[in-house]
């Protein structure tokens, strides 16, 4: 049988000291701990998920640089291609302009030699014409003879 008297009083004063001791030099410091662990631990999750986001964030912000690069470049390309063809037109209006006024020039060149030539052959034609009729005839054209 459980019987009650002083050494159970005494026991349980004995069992409150060892509490009060066990709390102040054990249970208190290692509850800080955990707390301290806990709030490192929370602090390193909220920081993880601060990275998440800025990655999140960054990835966003690439694609939209990115896009927008691409854009530019189409851009800068249909600028430098509209500029290629334009110089390109300029160039064959100039060549166009250049081989019409060689052409004007050799067509001139053309006629002022077929002038000259016609004028030689003219002259080259008088005389052997000139020379044919002496030769049918026997004697110069312009001598006047009195054998006739």
């Amino acid at each position: 049988m459980i019987s009650i008297n002083a050494t159970l009083i005494v026991q349980v004063i004995c069992f409150l000291v060892l509490l009060l001791i066990m709390n102040r030099i054990f249970i208190r410091p290692v509850k800080r701990l955990i707390e301290e662990r806990e709030a490192f631990v929370k602090s390193g999750v909220a920081e993880t998920d601060r990275f998440h986001d800025q990655a999140a964030q960054g990835e966003i912000d690439y694609g939209r640089k990115k896009q927008e690069a691409i854009h530019t470049a189409g851009e800068d390309l249909n600028r430098i291609k509209d500029e290629v063809n334009a110089e390109a037109w300029d160039m064959i209006q100039q060549t166009r302009a250049e081989a019409e006024a060689f052409t004007r020039r050799l067509s001139e060149q053309v006629a002022a030699q077929v002038s000259q030539a016609r004028v030689e052959l003219e002259t080259e034609i008088e005389a052997l014409a000139g020379r044919m009729v002496e030769r049918v005839l026997g004697r110069r054209l312009g001598q006047t003879g009195g054998s006739d």
